[in-house]
């Protein structure tokens, strides 16, 4: 796991980004947006446990996802 803090230039342009970290590299693995349009979470609803009173609670992960409607501002589209 890697927690990292990105500073974008106001003049960047927008559009995917290669991440290098300790010689390795990952093309696309990041994108630049002019602003987010909106923030999806997945999975939409989570199991806290997996059956009665005496199975334990599991942790349940999940992933938010900011994205950007695009140059023609509708959503879904490339």
């Amino acid at each position: 796991m890697l927690a990292v803090d990105v500073d974008v230039a106001a003049d960047a342009r927008i559009g995917p980004r290669d991440l290098s970290v300790g010689g390795s590299t990952k093309s696309a693995a990041l994108a630049v947006y002019t602003k987010v349009d909106g923030v999806r979470v997945e999975p939409q609803a989570g199991m806290a446990r997996v059956g009665g009173v005496a199975f334990p609670k599991r942790p349940e992960q999940f992933e938010a996802r900011a994205f950007s409607n695009g140059p023609d501002g509708k959503p879904g589209h490339a």
